[in-house]
């Protein structure tokens, strides 16, 4: 996001807003980690900040292998909220878990219809 849209502060925390709206990623969540697949090293996120994500969409059946390997290596999701959101300056950062939770909610019943987990596809 931050290359599209947002800025980065300093301290590598990603701000994204306007007049009435603000997203802001803590930096500990969005730290440059280094990892080797296949003897090809990149930069990523953290574990624990990738886990925090697959965990909230656990219900998605496209996680299923990621939670068992998440499990096997013993990886932790970040264990506080690490993306604060407020609007007209009230914080509200449970709107980005209430979204989770709905997204999820309306994903669950479409795979129970036989349809796709995402909406958009």
């Amino acid at each position: 996001m931050g290359y599209f849209y947002g800025t980065w502060e300093n301290d590598r925390t990603l701000v994204m807003e306007d007049k009435n709206l603000s997203l802001i990623v803590d930096p500990y969540a969005l730290k440059e980690t280094k990892y080797t697949f296949c003897g090809v090293s990149f930069l990523g996120i953290p574990e624990s900040a990738i886990a925090a994500g697959i965990y909230e969409s656990r219900v998605n059946p496209k996680r299923k292998q990621e939670l068992v390997i998440l499990k096997e290596k013993k990886i932790e999701p970040f264990k506080n909220s690490y993306i604060h959101i407020s609007i007209f300056g009230i914080r509200a950062d449970w709107i980005y878990h209430l979204s989770m939770i709905i997204l999820n909610l309306i994903g669950a019943i479409r795979v129970k219809l036989g349809l796709p987990f995402d909406p958009w596809r």
